[in-house]
């Protein structure tokens, strides 16, 4: 009977402690990433544009998401010109 029990309580843990998603993570969306904002672009929310930070470097990102089978996802860097150059748009924490 406590093996049953133990057995039950250490499944019962990994199932819903494994399930719990951190308050601004999404399923769709990459890992690592802070979502900062996000913009529906379709009426029934299949086609979506999030901007994303990077937890370790703080560079922007935006990503684009779709559950409809014929578009592509994609992730893209978020530039700006410092001296006439493109840089990647950072904030270190």
């Amino acid at each position: 009977m406590k093996n049953k029990l133990l057995v039950v309580l250490i499944f019962s843990v990994i199932l819903f402690g494994c399930s719990q998603l951190s308050d601004n993570a999404q399923a769709d969306l990459p890992v690592g990433f802070d979502v900062v904002s996000k913009t529906e672009r379709s009426t029934n929310g299949s086609k979506n544009i999030y901007e994303l930070k990077h937890r370790r470097t703080g560079c922007y990102v935006m990503y684009s998401s779709s559950r409809d089978s014929g578009d592509i996802s994609g992730l893209t860097q978020i530039m700006v010109k410092e001296n006439g150059v493109s840089v990647p748009f950072c904030e270190p924490d």
